[in-house]
């Protein structure tokens, strides 16, 4: 069963910049999967323990794997429903809650429980990676050739490239979560191929990133850069120039978006 999950949210990691139908569809189809699998538990553990503990077990076989997270993502699910039940307009803020917030947690879950091998995750990687590189490769098309995407055929926006998606804000996000993930990955000593693979796939999707055109999706990889990079520099003097970078960088956007410069 957990194999059948995998396919269905690997399934949903290749659709992720083309189609919202196929990324529901993956959601309610892995959900479902997982149901099935904690269900069949369920019956086989009551069936070895008294009638007493019918609740106990119950709690237990549906509930999600634990994660370091958990408690993080509990406070941040009690605060944002007390924010929708508390909207003057809550019917519809609880039902954009389930939508928007949950949904997404669901999907984490799955994929905690779904993917622990390191196999798994390499497999799981592996599919972001081409379809990211492949997302990348269409925003340069659709900005320097075709003028249309080659996936969904959406034409060349004014504000920046779109490739599947409808909005190059999307990219921009889609990419600005990809290009760092990858880059980590320069940083552990694999063969030659191995690291000129990676490179060039973070270089294409960095391009993509910056013909998306989205300001918020380069403040966000810059000034994220600038935080992490002095964990991993051992000099001092790199350490506070790449922090003077960031807060200068930050401050020149705040600036741009005020309109000062």
């Amino acid at each position: 069963m957990d194999a059948a999950i995998r396919f269905v949210l690997c399934v949903l990691i290749f659709w992720l910049p083309y189609s919202t139908a196929v990324i529901e569809i993956c959601v309610i189809l892995a959900s479902l999967l997982w149901l099935v699998k904690r269900t069949s538990l369920f019956i086989n553990q009551l069936k070895s323990s008294p009638p007493a503990s019918f609740g106990k077990l119950f709690l237990k076989s549906f509930r999600p794997i634990s994660t370091l997270l958990d408690k993080q993502i509990c406070i941040f699910l009690v605060v944002t429903f007390a924010a929708a039940l508390f909207n003057s307009d809550w019917n519809h803020s609880i039902t954009a809650w389930f939508n928007k917030i949950v949904e997404w947690f669901v999907i984490f879950y799955l994929f905690a429980e779904a993917f622990q091998t390191i196999k798994q995750i390499k497999l799981a990687l592996m599919v972001w990676a081409v379809t990211a590189a492949a997302t990348a490769v269409d925003a340069f098309l659709q900005t320097y050739v075709t003028g249309r995407d080659i996936f969904m055929g959406h034409p060349i926006s004014s504000e920046g490239a779109t490739a599947g998606f409808k909005h190059n804000n999307s990219l921009g996000a889609y990419l600005a979560v990809f290009v760092p993930v990858t880059a980590s990955f320069l940083f552990i000593p694999f063969d030659l191929k191995k690291r000129l693979g990676i490179l060039a796939i973070t270089l294409l999707s960095t391009g993509g990133l910056a013909i998306s055109l989205c300001r918020a999706a380069w403040l966000a990889l810059g000034f994220s850069s600038f935080v992490v990079i002095p964990v991993l520099l051992k000099s001092k003097i790199l350490q506070i120039c790449s922090a003077v970078a960031g807060v200068g960088l930050f401050t020149v956007y705040i600036l741009f978006m005020l309109g000062v410069i």
